[in-house]
């Protein structure tokens, strides 16, 4: 296992080496830095109940092709943190992505140490990929499977735990719509709750942003979220903050 996350660092490291390469050779298309911050009323991810009311910063770098992301959460009562890395490719609509995850593990199993990546280490490696048809039919798939990491069954194997989405943006007036459905193809037990091919997400969102001055506007969302597989809802409301 300690082996398989040294063979993901290096690979991340390599994605890295790429990017800032493609900084120094695609100067014609510039490079640009993301800096914001989500604060949602409760944090639902892929359907699933995480945190209650939690600051979501986000810090990001795009070069040509690629880029580099470092996302996290952390609720306000100091019991749930996250931080996770992501780098990505773009070629024309298809995406492809390399995200490790860190989040403040649910399992006496896994430890909290950061910088562990043994058996009990809390990171998570996934591989995904978007496709998303164009502006004319801006129809996205995605899938996204768990490599390694802190994701595995009871009896301590790896559950390969994927995650597959359909999402469909539109406008209504001047509000921009999302509408997606998320399902699980197999059993994902401690990951996502599902004993086999499930839907675990269905979610329509909604957002407006309030203009204040011609440099300065504010997004506010609301987002309903059934997740039909543990007969639960959420609707979440928050506002984001973004300089780039």
């Amino acid at each position: 296992m300690k082996n398989k996350f040294k063979t993901a660092i290096v690979l991340f490291a390599v994605l890295t080496g790429m990017l800032l390469a493609d900084c120094a050779m695609a100067q014609e298309k510039g490079v640009r830095v993301k800096v914001g911050a989500d604060f949602v009323s409760s944090y639902i991810w892929r359907g699933s109940y995480n945190a209650n009311a939690s600051i979501q910063p986000t810090l990001g770098m795009t070069a040509g092709d690629f880029s580099l992301t470092a996302w996290g959460s952390a609720d306000f009562t100091g019991d749930y943190k996250e931080a996770d890395l992501t780098a990505a490719y773009t070629l024309g609509g298809l995406t492809l992505s390399l995200t490790d995850y860190y989040w403040t593990p649910s399992s006496e199993r896994y430890t909290e140490k950061y910088f562990r990546f043994g058996a009990d280490s809390p990171h998570m490696i996934e591989v995904g990929g978007a496709y998303r048809f164009g502006e004319r039919f801006p129809l996205t798939l995605a899938w996204n499977t768990m490599l390694f990491g802190a994701d595995r069954d009871d009896e301590g194997r790896q559950n390969y735990s994927t995650y597959a989405e359909i999402s469909y943006p539109f406008a209504v007036k001047s509000v921009d719509m999302i509408a997606a459905v998320g399902f699980t193809p197999w059993a994902t037990e401690n990951m996502y709750g599902t004993s086999g091919f499930a839907v675990c997400n269905v979610t329509v969102g909604a957002t407006k942003a309030i203009r204040f001055s011609d440099s300065f506007s504010l997004p506010i969302f609301t987002r309903l979220i059934w997740n039909p597989a543990k007969d639960d809802v959420n609707f979440v409301g928050g506002f984001s903050i973004m300089l780039d």
